[in-house]
């Protein structure tokens, strides 16, 4: 009975790791015309997600974000749902810092505020 399951699980577990592999290159890896390359923040959680083919996407910010010191998680809602994962290398480290402050209080950092504390 084991090697009859085992039989059925074997060509399950390649699939779906086939299956993985493909959306990963297709999404994660941006080699789609339809990958994530810039977001712009509007207020009240509203954005644009703009695609490598130039597309531009309008979605809505789910409130819910996961933020740590390397990467900031965000959902989105448009046409689909989006999940979009933004590591600290990806963006310049006050770029970085901004959207880690706007994921956590959901405000960007005042820019004054820089200039006037030197």
């Amino acid at each position: 009975m084991l090697v009859f399951e085992f039989a059925y699980a074997m060509p399950l577990a390649l699939l779906l790791v086939a299956l993985g592999i493909a959306s990963a290159r297709r999404r994660a890896l941006l080699k789609s015309k339809h990958s994530v390359r810039a977001i712009e923040i509007w207020d009240g959680g509203q954005a644009v997600l703009e695609c490598v083919d130039g597309t531009r996407l309008p979605v809505q910010i789910a409130a819910r974000r996961h933020v740590t010191r390397i990467w900031v998680a965000i959902r989105a809602r448009g046409a689909g749902r989006i999940s979009l994962v933004i590591a600290h290398d990806m963006l310049s480290r006050s770029a970085f810092r901004a959207l880690r402050l706007w994921a956590l209080w959901g405000r960007s950092p005042d820019p004054t505020a820089d200039s006037l504390s030197r």
